[in-house]
């Protein structure tokens, strides 16, 4: 007898291979069938049962978002993976110091730059100041706590410092602009 988490485990598996998939063949259809799979966990999930799930699906159908709004170059699609990105991490709000945490962390950090690409002038500046903070957090997280899976934390670790040095070099290219 399957229960709804390992259900959700595999659906959410499925999901990401589809985003996978899609992203390595630059195929949109299978970003949009990994959105649907991501969409029907929530639908078929409760979030007073399943918390944790249901954090984790919106942060997987933060990244499907994610993915099409870089493949289609959509703002509109950009700016839903970044409130399915909150939303997820208000989810997590009891387990704030959680490697899943952190991830969020990342993917909003992640998004906010790919908006700040959109906009100009104070607009962009907050969007990218917001993926400062975005990751500083996820890095406090990562530096602080030590993880069952070293391996996947090294990842994480190392994403976060690559996106801090990207908002680095993007501030020093303002202020030269400036």
């Amino acid at each position: 007898v399957s229960t709804a988490p390992d259900w959700a485990k595999a659906q959410s598996n499925l999901g990401h291979a589809q985003r996978i998939y899609g992203e390595k063949t630059n195929d949109k259809r299978y970003l949009s069938r990994s959105i649907v799979i991501f969409e029907k966990i929530l639908e078929r999930t409760e979030l007073r049962d399943f918390p944790d799930i249901w954090a984790i699906a919106k942060n997987n159908l933060g990244e499907a978002f994610l993915s099409l709004g870089e493949y289609d170059s959509c703002i509109e699609d950009l700016e839903h993976a970044h409130s399915l990105f909150r939303e997820a991490m208000c989810l997590f709000e009891s387990n704030s110091m959680s490697l899943d945490c952190a991830v969020v962390r990342i993917n909003l950090a992640k998004t906010n730059i790919k908006i700040t690409d959109k906009y100009d002038g104070d607009q962009s500046k907050c969007w990218l100041d917001n993926a400062g903070v975005a990751v500083e957090l996820a890095l406090k997280i990562l530096s602080t706590k030590h993880f069952g899976d070293a391996i996947l934390s090294e990842f994480y670790l190392e994403t976060a410092l690559e996106i801090q040095n990207n908002i680095r070099a993007r501030l020093d290219k303002r202020a030269s602009n400036d």
